[in-house]
């Protein structure tokens, strides 16, 4: 019968664990092996399995090793896996065997790093690169900003950048550019193999920001000879949401989008984004001070525009006419 009186099982679960870790039988065993698939129990029945020796365990607290954060309260959690890993003897060798099965990106990050913690018996520690799709995927994650943040400075760190992120001010802030530009990379090719729906999904809720209008124009903006069709497709379905005010350079980014549609696979795309843009993107550049840039921009507008088009132009003119009218009036007064 289920005691509603108990009101912690986190309690209720380690004190069982304590109990059979004190017993020392080693019918203990399966049950505390069972309990390192739970994220609660893993330090606790790491510690009773030290004491309670099974052939059995390793491959369990492998497992348990893509379970826990190895950042967070690092001594507390993680710490009692490694002794326990360490005791067994787990090698090299076993656990890179583990890390090249794991699919998870969180889970092959894990393992990375249980892999730096262990003498090298010739196996030898896979390349910071090998997880670099993994912690493009959690530099995205826009619900942990711990594990975001931790992501984006593994990867300066790989890529050798200078850049400095202060903690605090940019704890809520997006990834930067040049990682949303390689996360479009990724999903545009289906990776991390089993995740790439969830990145896509990731890089939907963020296609507002400045990093990533600057991420799509970089994608768009390709000058190898043959631009990816893939990214460019991905690419245009995320610029539909960009805001256009958050753009380094507004007419670059229409040049790229004009050129492009005349693309034979993703043309129709770019015109479609181009024609739903032209209030905030061509419009403004029609009416600017800078001959040059305006005139750019008038050509690119008379070679997409439908007559609808025209007649919204019209009215923007005439909108913006009223308002200068206004403003100088209240000037005057």
């Amino acid at each position: 019968m289920e005691d509603t009186n108990y009101r912690d099982p986190y309690d209720l679960k380690q004190g069982i664990i304590e109990a059979l870790r004190q017993l020392g039988d080693q019918r203990a065993a399966p049950v505390l092996t069972a309990a390192l698939s739970d994220r609660t129990c893993v330090p606790a029945a790491a510690r009773a399995l030290c004491d309670i020796h099974t052939d059995r365990a390793v491959p369990a607290l492998l497992d348990a090793v893509t379970l826990i954060d190895h950042n967070t309260n690092k001594s507390i959690v993680f710490d009692p896996l490694l002794a326990s890993l360490r005791h067994y003897g787990v090698s090299m060798a076993q656990a890179r065997d583990r890390f090249e099965s794991e699919t998870s990106p969180q889970g092959r990050v894990r393992l990375m790093h249980l892999l730096t913690q262990l003498p090298d018996d010739g196996a030898g520690q896979p390349s910071e690169s090998q997880i670099r799709d993994s912690l493009i995927f959690l530099a995205l994650d826009d619900k942990d900003n711990t594990g975001r943040w931790q992501a984006v400075s593994a990867l300066n760190k790989i890529d050798g950048s200078t850049v400095q992120r202060d903690m605090f001010s940019d704890w809520d802030a997006p990834p930067p550019a040049h990682v949303i530009r390689a996360a479009i990379a990724l999903t545009a090719h289906g990776k991390p193999l089993g995740h790439d729906r969830e990145l896509t999904s990731r890089l939907r809720r963020i296609r507002h920001t400045a990093p990533a209008a600057r991420a799509v124009e970089a994608t768009l903006l390709q000058d190898s000879p043959e631009p990816d069709t893939q990214e460019l497709r991905l690419a245009l379905r995320l610029a539909l949401g960009v805001h256009t005010s958050e753009l380094d350079d507004p007419l670059r980014y229409a040049r790229a989008l004009h050129r492009l549609s005349t693309h034979s696979q993703v043309g129709d795309s770019a015109l479609l984004v181009l024609r739903r843009s032209c209030w905030d993107l061509l419009f403004p550049l029609m009416v600017q001070a800078d001959e040059a840039r305006r005139r750019e921009a008038r050509t690119i507008f008379d070679a997409i525009a439908t007559p609808h088009e025209h007649t919204r132009f019209a009215g923007y003119t005439a909108s913006r006419s009223f308002w200068s009218k206004l403003r100088q009036r209240f000037r005057r007064g």
